[in-house]
């Protein structure tokens, strides 16, 4: 995700009309996710290399080329056979993976000279020239490539306004800085005024001068600080050792800085402008206005600032009033934590940490094993680290050896005999990770919570870790030795008081009971019983059964829905794609579509039916469930309030033909409407038959 918000921002920063991703690590079937979140107008792969339109002028092929001279003389043939049959202008452009002559290399090997010849005899073969692009490289940000951004006139960097820095105050050279700048300009002119202008554009020019080379650009340090916190964590992750852990301290610090920086800045928190000045052809500094306003005004003086007031023509307004909406939260509503969550650096959030703050886990074996994690457990090697000198002895081996953290935990004599006896428990395979940190961390990644396996797997290797570290805490300041056994009962105690309060829904994948149970553990399955429904007709009138569907939530979404009679006779049904979305509003949207639908074709509906208890319980209790899909909402919540019609919440395997058509909808990303059951696709005529005949579908509950 960090590299698609990096590429977004250079897309809308540097107004790019053609993208050229090379080695875009995603299949060509999630391209169309990628160009509506990156707010392009379409795109082509490799299956697809030529896009035609009703009038076609040129052709664009853009080239990753292979590091061999074989593949890039098949590669240099088929471009050939391409140009061949082309009466079209054809731009051809990208990494070709060699140059045509040895000075356009720089560093490295010396470039081949059989590459240098092939690639100027495809040059010459397909009568290609220089187009004489201007080019520009770009920060690199996550990826290990710079960008480079091409364009046909050269770049003219416009002057930046000058705007003085409260952070400067800070800076312990600065007041020298301003007094060199002011006592260097010596003014020959008789004119007071003049020379005080002449000193001030001194000041200035050396002022910019000592911000670029002092704090540098504000923003992109906090990007590329924020970068290096992900690089470092990620590196932790896969490594916990001390190194990695300090170089992660580091750029935590180095953030911290940039962030108070940004704060100290005149403009510390950047509140969106009004929807209107997008389109404006100029400035405007008049009163603030609303875009209803301009609308539903056609002389109003706004709209000679507008290039094409026309698309002003295609804006719909709602009856509702204008709503002032805070995105942080989804009731849309401002809250003091929504605003802290906007505006505070949260660093890299690892979702696999949660498993450890199980609510039936001992919180103090949970908070031991975090601080392990972050290597903050205070042992002997620890305090020697930080260049106290202190002899070291090993409280939990009979051996003579120092302590640290990977001897205490794994290689000590009691730890060998905890971690021997929880070996059977143990989900994941742990002989091969000789770090403590790193060990913990492979358990919380890749242990299933939701199977009694799993859960069992991570408690049982916490509460060994919490043990060792009481037994240890114990002999040296006690004086106290515990035995093996009554720490094994300690922990198989624990263990099965919390298996009394946990219920699982099933086994891991090729496990059974008898794997615990020989334990001495009797985790609690969630009993499954199964029930017949069927969908059930209104007595009399239409029913609507609209459906919703979200490929990813959020991801490619759509929505479906069949308005029936009550003998079960389809008089209409729909299939819509929405774009980018989640499962909620998609399921508001299809509401809101079968309901215009039904007001288009004059069908009075009786009842509507749904499979989303949230939806169903907002319309009754009449509070939105989100802000972003308030507007379609409204419109529904107000059809069925001024109506007689019956919102009903039903069972998913009861909604079938529904569900189909909003699945339809995801794959054929277009809108249909069908008039009869023979229209229907396949896989919808199915359910439809079933709904129609009264026969039940089987569900678990």
């Amino acid at each position: 995700m960090a590299s698609r918000r990096t590429l977004k921002r250079l897309i809308k920063t540097n107004k790019v009309q053609l993208l050229v991703i090379s080695e875009p690590k995603i299949p060509l079937s999630q391209a169309g996710a990628l160009c509506h979140y990156l707010k392009l107008h379409g795109f082509a792969g490799n299956d697809a290399k030529v896009i035609h339109d009703d009038t076609p002028v040129s052709l664009i092929t853009a080239v990753y080329a292979a590091c061999n001279v074989t593949s890039r003389r098949e590669l240099f043939q088929s471009l050939l056979d391409q140009g061949d049959s082309l009466s079209l202008p054809w731009l051809v452009g990208g990494d070709f993976n060699c140059v045509t002559s040895g000075s356009e290399k720089k560093g490295g090997a010396l470039a081949h000279p059989t590459a240098m010849l092939d690639f100027n005899s495809f040059i010459s073969a397909a009568g290609l020239l220089d187009a004489g692009l201007c080019v520009k490289h770009l920060p690199r940000g996550p990826s290990d490539h710079a960008p480079l951004l091409l364009n046909f006139v050269p770049y003219n960097s416009k002057a930046s306004r000058f705007i003085f820095q409260k952070m400067w105050t800070t800076h312990e050279n600065f007041l020298q800085c301003i007094r060199d700048a002011w006592t260097s300009t010596n003014a020959t002119t008789p004119n007071p005024f003049v020379a005080l202008q002449s000193k001030l554009k001194a000041t200035k020019i050396m002022l910019k001068t000592w911000n670029k080379n002092i704090f540098g650009n504000i923003e992109d340090n906090v990007r590329s600080a924020e970068d290096l916190v992900t690089a470092k964590q990620l590196s932790f992750d896969d490594d916990p050792s001390t190194a990695n852990r300090e170089g992660l301290n580091a750029a935590n610090a180095k953030l911290r800085r940039a962030l108070m920086l940004r704060m100290e800045r005149p403009s510390g928190i950047l509140f969106p402008v009004d929807p209107l000045e997008t389109i404006l052809t100029r400035p405007y500094h008049g009163p603030s206005i609303a875009v209803r306003e301009v609308i539903l005004d056609d002389h109003h003086p706004i709209r000679s600032l507008i290039a094409y007031p026309s698309i002003l023509d295609d804006i719909q307004l709602s009856d509702h009033l204008d709503r002032c909406v805070w995105t942080g939260s989804p009731g849309g509503a401002f809250t003091t934590s929504s605003a802290y969550r906007n505006f505070s650096s949260h660093g890299v959030i690892r979702k696999p940490m949660t498993r450890l703050w199980h609510h039936s886990f001992y919180h103090r074996a949970s908070l031991f094993c975090w601080r392990l994690l972050y290597r903050t457990v205070l042992v002997d090697s620890r305090i020697v680290d930080q260049g106290i000198a202190l002899p070291s002895l090993s409280s939990c081996c009979s051996n003579h050896n120092s302590e640290d953290l990977n001897h205490l935990f794994i290689t000590s004599e009691l730890a060998t005999d905890l971690w021997n006896w929880a070996a059977p428990m143990l989900e994941v395979n742990l002989s091969s990770q000789d770090n403590i940190t790193a060990r913990l961390w492979h358990l919380v990644k890749f242990c299933n919570m939701s199977t009694p396996h799993g859960y069992v797997s991570l408690y049982v290797s916490m509460l060994v870790i919490w043990e060792i570290w009481r037994c240890r805490c114990s002999m040296r300041f006690e004086g106290k030795r515990r035995t093996i056994h009554s720490i094994v009962h300690n922990i198989r105690f624990m263990i099965s008081t919390t298996l009394a309060s946990v219920t699982f829904n099933h086994y891991a994948p090729g496990r059974c009971s008898t794997d615990l149970c020989s334990l001495g553990f009797a985790p609690l399955i969630k009993n499954k019983s199964f029930k017949l429904v069927r969908w059930i007709p209104p007595e009399s009138g239409l029913v609507l059964n609209v459906d919703g569907a979200s490929k990813g939530n959020p991801g490619h979404c759509g929505g479906g829905g069949c308005i029936r009679d009550s003998s079960g006779s389809l008089i209409l049904a729909f299939s819509h794609y929405y774009g980018f979305g989640g499962s909620l509003v998609a399921e508001v949207r299809a509401l809101c579509d079968g309901i215009r639908l039904a007001t288009e074709y004059d069908l009075p509906l009786s009842q509507i039916q749904s499979d989303s208890a949230s939806l169903v319980a907002s319309l009754t209790s009449g509070s939105s469930p989100a802000w972003d899909c308030m507007r379609w909402w409204i419109e529904a919540h107000k059809y069925i309030r001024s109506s007689t019609v019956q919102m009903v919440h039903v069972y998913r395997e009861t909604n079938q033909v529904a569900d189909a058509l909003a699945n339809l909808g995801c794959k054929s990303l277009s809108n249909i409407v069908f008039s009869s059951p023979t229209s229907l696709p396949r896989e919808c005529r199915g359910p439809l038959t079933m709904d129609r005949s009264g026969l039940p579908s089987l569900r678990i509950v």
